[in-house]
């Protein structure tokens, strides 16, 4: 674990490094070779260097990988697997996890040995020995395919995994858990049949326990969720590529830059009812705690990578209105809230969407209603969001999340004194009717407090105008939100003689003449 001239590594000369490096693999041949290698070694002396050499790859990955390349002491490991040693088992799982990560180990017939001690170690009733073993056989399963078939990741292995996950163990047991997780969502196939199956993965309480001790558990298991119900991120020339082109042609002009029809297939696109299907199967197994706890834990100090996944973990829940309610209860909400905050632009837009969603199902009643995270703080994320859109869906449900909030007094005067009223006015320049629809019922919830009202007293202001025009509009939701703004208004002389000024009088007589719709009529 030292290093040499006693600075940090980063200051530490790389000839020294290596030096270094090779002194300690010395070190380590003298006092381990003797005795694997041997046949005269005590069985005391036998076990202490298997230990030593888990203890070797946990301190120095370097040295470690360098050790288990001397063959003899590798092969000379596994002539204990049968042993009835609890200490000595996990040992040489936690080797076996190390060692399958380099290629030269496992190959074709020469893994099969280990395969077979790893399998044993899997129906261990100790969780340590079988979270060792579920890292090894998860990583021989994407590393060394001519395996996969033998170890099967969709079979005990996945089950033993979740199990894991599941299951009440100090915070080291669930981090090998949760690697081992990690490795296993990469695999092609293992989503689809997650999905298809409708495997739970259990009650994930005491992992979010868990979350909150151990913060090296977090970036491996926020991948592992987003590997699950996040699509792949694309990038700026793959976004343009598809604007431009269909996917036929994209694909033929990748395999032209590959070597032509030699060239390996691309990645298979996700399917999007998989990944909301799994999503929700997270949720109702509880993982919006463990979503949230990392939240909380990491902070905004914490890498952008991880608070972007987090925040794309819980607008995939989102997307099943059904799993809106739990999200909330178990702190998804104050969660997002703070990586709405985030300077990260990706992740504070995928926070405000997914309040978004929150937003557009929920009664405002129903937020709780704490300093600093009550439905108050939703207001500044969903009003960027209107602003900044990249596609009018988003536009869409925020103001429908807006229209929800308005409803409540004091939000109301939260959304006015934020520029709401200015904001949701350019949401009505967008070409679509939908956005067009959401903005106004928005604003038509707005016009009962006093800063919004006198803005109707004179008659060639923009808002009257607005109003009036909607009355007319083909949209017949659209024309509701418009007259019964203006029927809310009308008590107010003032405000009721500037709309018979600015001509409202005539769409309302038609509405009330023409109109079979028994909303739209009341309020006409």
């Amino acid at each position: 674990e030292g290093r040499p001239g006693g600075g940090a590594v980063g200051e530490v000369d790389k000839a020294d490094e290596d030096a270094f490096t090779q002194s300690c693999c010395s070190a380590c041949q003298i006092a381990f070779s003797p005795i694997l290698r041997g046949t005269s070694a005590a069985w005391d002396e036998t076990v202490a260097a298997i230990h030593g050499v888990s203890a070797v790859i946990e301190a120095n990955k370097a040295v470690g990988a360098w050790l288990l390349r001397q063959e003899s002491i590798f092969w000379s490991l596994a002539e204990v697997a049968e042993m009835e040693d609890e200490g000595l088992q996990r040992a040489l799982a936690e080797i076996y996890a190390h060692a399958a990560a380099d290629p030269v180990h496992f190959k074709g017939k020469e893994g099969e040995e280990p395969i077979k001690h790893l399998k044993v170690f899997l129906r261990s009733p100790k969780p340590k020995i079988r979270a060792r073993a579920c890292v090894a056989l998860a990583k021989l399963c994407l590393l060394h395919h001519d395996h996969r078939v033998t170890i099967d990741p969709t079979a005990k292995l996945l089950k033993a995994t979740l199990g894991l996950l599941e299951a009440r163990v100090p915070p080291s047991v669930h981090r090998w858990g949760v690697e081992a997780f990690m490795y296993l969502t990469l695999m092609p196939d293992l989503k689809e049949h997650l999905a298809s199956t409708g495997s739970s993965f259990g009650s994930l309480v005491a992992l979010s326990h868990s979350v909150a001790k151990d913060p090296l558990l977090h970036h491996a298991l926020i991948s592992a969720f987003g590997a699950l119900c996040v699509p792949r991120e694309k990038t700026e020339e793959q976004k343009k590529l598809e604007q431009e082109m269909d996917p036929a042609q994209i694909e033929q002009m990748r395999a032209l830059a590959a070597g032509g029809a030699s060239a390996p297939p691309s990645e298979r696109p996700d399917d999007p009812s998989v990944l909301t299907k799994l999503a929700a199967r997270l949720c109702a197994d509880d993982a919006v705690l463990v979503v949230s706890e990392l939240v909380a834990r990491a902070g905004q100090t914490a890498g952008a990578h991880l608070l972007r996944t987090a925040a794309k973990v819980l607008l995939a829940m989102c997307e099943t209105v059904d799993c809106r309610g739990k999200l909330i209860a178990q702190g998804g909400f104050k969660a997002l809230l703070s990586c709405s905050l985030s300077p990260d632009p990706p992740t504070a837009a995928a926070a405000a969407w997914a309040l978004a969603k929150l937003g557009v199902s929920t009664n405002p009643v129903s937020y709780p209603r704490r300093p600093g995270s009550g439905p108050e703080s939703m207001v500044k994320p969903l009003l960027r969001l209107v602003d900044t859109a990249e596609h009018e869906l988003q536009q869409f449900e925020a103001c429908m999340a807006l229209c929800n909030l308005a409803t409540d007094q004091d939000l109301q005067s939260r959304i006015v004194s934020c520029g709401g009223w200015r904001t949701l006015q350019m949401a009505l320049s967008c070409d679509n009717p939908m956005v067009q629809r959401a903005a106004i019922e928005a604003m038509s919830n707005l016009v009962g407090h006093d800063d919004v009202a006198v803005r109707f007293t004179d008659p060639s202001s923009t808002d009257v105008k607005l109003f009036t025009g909607f009355c007319a509009a083909d949209d017949p939701k659209a024309q509701v939100a418009a007259s019964g703004a203006i029927a809310t208004l009308a008590a107010d002389p003032d405000i009721a003689f500037a709309f018979l000024q600015a001509g409202a009088l005539e769409p309302l007589v038609d509405i009330a003449i023409l109109s079979e719709d028994p909303p739209l009529l009341h309020r006409a």
